[in-house]
């Protein structure tokens, strides 16, 4: 298990370097993502805050509660409260159609 945590932790920092290292206390759990959510929702067993890593595109973060569009570049990190607000990932037009991204953040059921 320390050695699965140590190549993830490797891996995370290559790609964020020392922004990494500010984060991993928060975290429990880091799950991976291809594409965009579409779908309005809540992540009620998730503890605040989360924090969304995207990377090889731009994608558009909708805060539904506050009509709120948001658009993190590649590279970029939201930290936000998953477990309170309505949010949704999209598509930016115009951009590239491949995105990935990891969400880390502490789940309140453990």
């Amino acid at each position: 298990m320390i050695a699965r945590k140590s190549k993830l932790k490797e891996s995370i920092q290559k790609y964020f370097g020392r922004q990494a290292e500010l984060l991993c206390p928060w975290w429990t759990t880091v799950t991976f993502l291809e594409g965009f959510t579409g779908i309005a929702h809540m992540d009620k067993v998730d503890h605040q805050p989360s924090f969304l890593f995207n990377f090889f595109a731009p994608c558009l973060l909708v805060l539904h509660n506050y009509n709120l569009k948001v658009e993190p570049d590649c590279l970029d990190i939201a930290i936000f409260v998953t477990h309170s607000l309505v949010h949704s990932t999209h598509a930016v037009a115009g951009q590239g159609q491949v995105r990935q991204a990891f969400v880390a953040f502490f789940r309140q059921s453990i």
